[in-house]
């Protein structure tokens, strides 16, 4: 007679000054008056994360806020094989208790004063005497397809920020023209092919869901062997519903369970908010008082954690342009805001010019797709042009060095590409040229 696989994920909840929880196993269960690590078995159809999050609420009381996958072991007791899938807990919502009248107690790996330990945790015990973090990450010497499963395991939000790379630089050359073209800054029948070529192209991309493409690729047997390559927003949605999955190079449209693509329909259908711009019909703005023009528009774009949602005003007063916007921030169920305001190309002075925005969001709690917990940060964002020439009568109208400066907090903004808290540097030029 075979013996029952059993899965089971088990929290490894870690305070800042390394100590760890334990907890006792009541007597009335198998291996009673053994210590272990709060543990709970996965129930059909249900993924990892969901199992770890429902059994830490239903025994502690508390909620995961950051983790990652760590350690998996195989154990075979006289009554079940157990595959334990061990997760590092660094940050939770809420102080940890018995709910159901367990002994807990916190440890340190080095100096354990509780005993006897159940079996499967000498290992786990063993690898938190060691180091978090090693500088191994170099993917020339750990292989870009492993470095990229590490990435997916480790760090989540960047790993589905890879499926989408391409379109947040759509999305921002985009935005870049409509600063330039609402504030008189450039002509638009100079950008206006550019322009509508980055808008159709997210839309195409997010939108390709709606039209059931496939595409008829063979992936990799090896999971080592599938690259970057073929990432699409189908990937991007298989992940975000399914993160514990091995990584996959291919998607298709019949891959997609029943939620995934209507999840996937809804993002189709808000990237065409992409096309709610006057700049589009060649309409740079509006003017509402011989001092005032203004425009608005609308976007749409994926996110770590879903989607959002982009409302633009752009109002040129005199020798002033101010930008506006207000985001909406989007995983699987719940909405959060975010506010932008910036001015652009202000002339201190006839050689300094300078830009300034100002962000402030409310996003997912550490990036999750499910999380109804958010988080507040924002950013700064400075850009100083020293101009050195201002020749209206050449073809070369103007020559500047540019010097940036962001500091950031913690959170997405799709014009950085760190998402960690950050301060930061730019330099660079601006040529100025009369077509």
């Amino acid at each position: 007679m075979s013996i029952p696989v059993i899965e089971v994920v088990v929290a490894v909840i870690i305070k800042s000054d390394g100590s760890f929880l334990l907890a006792r196993r009541p007597e009335s269960k198998p291996c009673g008056g053994y210590w272990e690590f709060p543990v709970g078995k996965i129930e059909p159809c249900e993924s990892r994360p969901h199992a770890l999050n429902r059994e830490l609420m239903e025994e502690l009381g508390i909620q995961i806020e950051l983790s990652y996958p760590w350690i998996t072991l195989f154990y075979t007791y006289p009554h079940a094989t157990v595959r334990l899938f061990f997760y590092r807990i660094e940050k939770w919502h809420g102080e940890p208790y018995a709910k159901e009248n367990q002994e807990l107690s916190w440890q340190f790996a080095d100096d354990i004063k509780v005993s006897p330990m159940l079996p499967t945790n000498v290992p786990v015990l063993r690898a938190l005497s060691l180091p978090p973090v090693y500088q191994i990450t170099d993917p020339t010497n750990l292989g870009i397809e492993n470095t990229l499963i590490k990435l997916k395991n480790e760090d989540p939000a960047s790993y589905i920020r890879l499926h989408n790379g391409g379109l947040e630089s759509d999305y921002m050359i985009a935005k870049r023209i409509e600063d330039m073209v609402s504030f008189d800054l450039a002509n638009y029948k100079y950008y206006g092919w550019e322009y509508f070529s980055r808008k159709i192209g997210v839309i195409q991309y997010v939108a390709m869901g709606l039209f059931e493409y496939e595409l008829d690729k063979k992936e990799e047997k090896n999971e080592l062997d599938r690259d970057i390559v073929g990432h699409d927003v189908y990937g991007a949605v298989r992940h975000l519903f399914r993160p514990d999955m091995e990584f996959y190079r291919y998607t298709r449209y019949k891959d997609l369970t029943k939620n995934e693509k209507q999840y996937l329909d809804n993002l189709g259908y808000h990237s065409f908010l992409n096309l709610l711009n006057p700049i589009l019909f060649g309409k740079s703005g509006f003017k509402i008082h011989k001092d005032i023009k203004a425009n608005l528009g609308a976007a749409h774009m994926v996110a770590p954690f879903g989607e959002f949602i982009d409302e633009n005003i752009w109002l040129k007063y005199k020798k002033y342009n101010i930008s506006f916007y207000l985001r909406q921030f989007h995983n699987k169920d719940n909405w959060s805001d975010g506010i932008g305001i910036g001015i652009h190309e202000y002339n201190i002075s006839n050689k300094i010019i300078i830009s300034l925005n100002g962000h402030y969001w409310e996003q997912p709690q550490a990036y999750s797709f499910t999380t109804s917990n958010t988080f507040k940060g924002g950013a700064v964002d400075l850009k100083i042009r020293y101009r050195f020439s201002n020749n209206d009568n050449q073809t070369i109208q103007g020559f500047s060095y540019d010097l940036g400066f962001i500091s950031k907090t913690e959170g997405f903004l799709p014009e950085e590409v760190i998402l960690e808290k950050h301060n930061g540097f730019r330099l660079g030029f601006t040529l100025e040229m009369i077509n």
